[in-house]
């Protein structure tokens, strides 16, 4: 199974707030935008996985994150990959102290299965894949900058699926590690 594990946005004013600004982006240049049920905070692609191994990933999260606590996330500004200036990739940043100890806890249980630490690990939710003109997309990205989108409490890491389809990924819940 192709999985990933990510932090949802369980705030349905910010996912609008998003799906908003997205519908802005798609107004100055064509883009494949988020479905707002898929809007989530990317902790670690994974791909293809075995079920057996997703259930060991699981246990051990449990018994790493233990004792880690909930914490309060903010959604603001923008930002594009590979740069703001040339954006393929529209997001909404996720500003939270806690996110990094949790990603480097993450990556260290996911070393003992094979998978290297991200290099460049930047905390966000992705909003729209470009396909027409990045320079707009990236005009749009530093118009948007001051982004206010809210504030919402991560209460868990979530191990999810990734059915590809051809009107777009569908995310299944695999298990949830709460916070």
């Amino acid at each position: 199974m192709r999985a990933f594990i990510a932090i949802d946005i369980e705030n349905p004013e910010i996912v609008k707030k998003m799906e908003e600004l997205g519908k802005k982006l798609a107004k100055v240049t064509e883009v494949k935008l988020v479905k707002p049920e898929n809007m989530h905070i990317t902790l670690k692609f994974l791909g293809e996985i075995r079920e057996e191994t997703a259930d060991e990933i699981l246990q051990r999260l449990r018994d790493a994150c233990a004792g880690f606590g909930r914490f309060e996330v903010n959604v603001r500004g923008t930002g594009g990959f590979p740069s703001d200036g040339r954006a393929r990739v529209v997001w909404v940043g996720a500003e939270a102290p806690e996110i990094y100890p949790l990603k480097r806890i993450i990556d260290a249980v996911l070393k003992d299965f094979g998978f290297a630490p991200d290099r460049d690990f930047v905390s966000h939710i992705t909003i729209a894949r470009v396909k027409g003109d990045w320079k707009m997309a990236g005009k749009f990205v530093r118009e948007f900058k001051n982004f206010e989108g809210g504030k919402f409490t991560a209460r868990s890491v979530k191990l999810k699926q990734s059915i590809l389809t051809g009107e777009g990924p569908i995310y299944r819940n695999i298990g949830e590690v709460e916070l």
